[in-house]
């Protein structure tokens, strides 16, 4: 059973390198667009360089909080205003 504090937004990641593995359905992630393979540089205008990095930061949110996150897809960058979910 997981018991995180903090909003949810719904992705798994591998962290050699750095990328998106798993996006759940209905999820901030998918509403946001993320997909397998991009890469999440910053979250919060803080960088990310691991999975427990970002579950961190995510933690010190709550359900409902929009947050930035800034990745890369091939050779673009995005910029995202995400609105994090609940737990499942």
């Amino acid at each position: 059973v997981d018991h995180r504090q903090g909003g949810f937004l719904g992705i798994g990641c591998e962290d050699q390198p750095f990328r998106v593995t798993v996006v759940r359905k209905g999820t901030a992630a998918e509403k946001a667009g993320l997909q397998f393979g991009d890469v999440i540089t910053r979250f919060n205008d803080e960088p990310v360089t691991s999975m427990t990095e970002l579950t961190e930061l995510i933690a010190k949110n709550r359900v409902g909080d929009t947050v930035s996150i800034d990745y890369e897809r091939g050779n673009q960058k995005f910029k995202r205003e995400i609105t994090l979910g609940e737990w499942e």
